[in-house]
């Protein structure tokens, strides 16, 4: 099995005649201390591209939540649609989509029972 690496990098930053990256001590939680390993995300085109994005709860292998959720996954992907789509209407019924899930999500977690 081969092993490729691919990278989404800013056509601004490969035209550029200069890039500077200046270290600045900082700590992390995933890695301990950064240094300026960080410092080089903002040439990445898209959150997809970064090592660390991964869709999903830990307990499935992704960063973005602890426990497994299918709100928060679906509004995941709804989110990750609305940053892709240059479809305007689809944008925006992406957009409510992702912010009446984010609403049922937080409303569950605050331990709110229909009905009740």
């Amino acid at each position: 099995m081969s092993l490729t690496h691919e990278y989404l990098v800013s056509k601004s930053v490969l035209q550029a005649d200069v890039v500077i990256n200046l270290p600045k001590m900082k700590t992390h939680r995933k890695v301990g201390i950064t240094a300026a390993m960080k410092n080089l995300v903002g040439i990445n085109g898209s959150k997809d591209w970064l090592p660390h994005h991964r869709f999903g709860s830990v307990v499935e292998g992704g960063d973005e939540f602890l426990n497994r959720n299918p709100i928060k996954s679906l509004r995941s992907k709804f989110l990750d649609f609305e940053n892709h789509t240059q479809n305007i209407s689809l944008r925006r019924l992406s957009h409510y989509a992702v912010r009446v899930l984010g609403r049922i999500a937080k409303t569950i977690a605050a331990g709110f029972i229909p009905g009740r």
